[in-house]
């Protein structure tokens, strides 16, 4: 063969060793990596191996890696702490508790030799605190039920794996930090680690409008009737915020058709029922709703208002109509 032959062999075959060590990791296969493959090429792959070991909760996998140092390292030797940082950040993003365990317990005696990092590190974490499943997170899902049929996906733990973030790992937590993780722990629809962010680590005072905004975007109102139970208080711009949040995205739908509809009848139907839920609560409808709901162009909300006794008069429909 030519040299272009020899150079497509070598690279082919780099591929199916990193494709066939990140396949073990994910099945937590350590044998593959003890009988099989060689340490040198779990060192070269190691970003991918603790990558898909710590998606799929493959403990085994992340301790053989950690103890055969096969983790990126700085040329004296010493692990890497931007890598470090990632993986305690990896760990977190899926839940992983017994694995942020393990690196923890690892890397512990290295976290105030990092250079320009030191006590910073556990700060620099604290973004990943809780996950936030995203739309990219429920495509995977799909992908990994189709392509990976004997595997299951092991949900995350969340409320463990911040526990011990918080408790163990003495990552600072702050009163801002606090409203922050609640409104992510709200999105991804944690009811448990709500109420321990709530009541153990740092109470929180006073849930903002956003935070609100968050529990009624959710599919039920569940989580609405548990955070009410937690802070009774409803801030006075609540509902026209969540009005005006949802009835944006409707419109951003709405402009799409005809393949979005059924995507803005689901969300004027949680506009509708975090309405009714909000009435039953004591809080008015009033000429500012009806003007949102107006402005969006959402005739269902708008007749759900008016049954509900928000004032209504010509001259405030014509005046926002125009902004439709």
């Amino acid at each position: 063969k030519n040299d272009s032959d020899t150079h497509a062999d070598i690279t082919d075959r780099e591929d199916r060793v990193r494709c066939l060590l990140g396949g073990a990791a994910l099945f937590n296969h350590v044998l593959v990596f003890e009988d099989i493959f060689s340490m040198a090429d779990a060192r070269k792959w190691s970003s991918e191996i603790f990558s898909q070991a710590i998606c799929n909760r493959s403990a085994d996998v992340v301790s053989f890696m950690l103890v055969n140092a096969a983790f990126p390292h700085t040329e004296d030797g010493r692990p890497e702490p931007f890598a470090v940082v990632n993986l305690f950040e990896e760990s977190m993003k899926h839940g992983r508790h017994e694995i942020l365990r393990i690196l923890h317990e690892f890397f512990r005696k290295h976290l105030s030799e990092f250079p320009q990092q030191g006590d910073n590190v556990m700060e620099s974490v604290s973004n990943h605190l809780v996950p936030s499943r995203t739309e990219s997170d429920l495509l995977w899902a799909k992908v990994w039920a189709k392509e990976w049929r004997t595997l299951p996906m092991h949900k995350p733990d969340t409320l463990a794996t911040f526990m011990y973030a918080v408790e163990e790992m003495k990552i600072p937590y702050l009163s801002l930090l606090a409203e922050r993780t609640t409104f992510k722990a709200i999105k991804f629809g944690d009811v448990d680690l709500v109420t321990y962010i709530h009541e153990r680590p740092h109470p929180i005072s006073e849930w903002a409008v956003s935070t609100w905004c968050a529990v009624f975007q959710r599919t039920s109102l569940d989580m609405a009737k548990h955070v009410h139970k937690l802070y009774p208080h409803i801030p006075d711009q609540a509902m026209n915020t969540v009005i005006a949040k949802l009835l944006s995205g409707a419109l951003f739908y709405r402009s799409q058709l005809p393949d979005f509809n059924l995507h803005v009848v689901a969300i004027e139907k949680k506009c509708i029922n975090a309405v009714d839920w909000l009435v039953d609560l004591k809080v008015k409808c009033t000429a500012q709703h009806v003007a949102t709901a107006v402005t969006y162009g959402s005739v269902s909300v708008l007749q759900r208002l008016v049954k509900n006794k928000a004032p209504v008069d010509k001259q405030t429909v014509l005046e926002h109509a125009v902004h439709m």
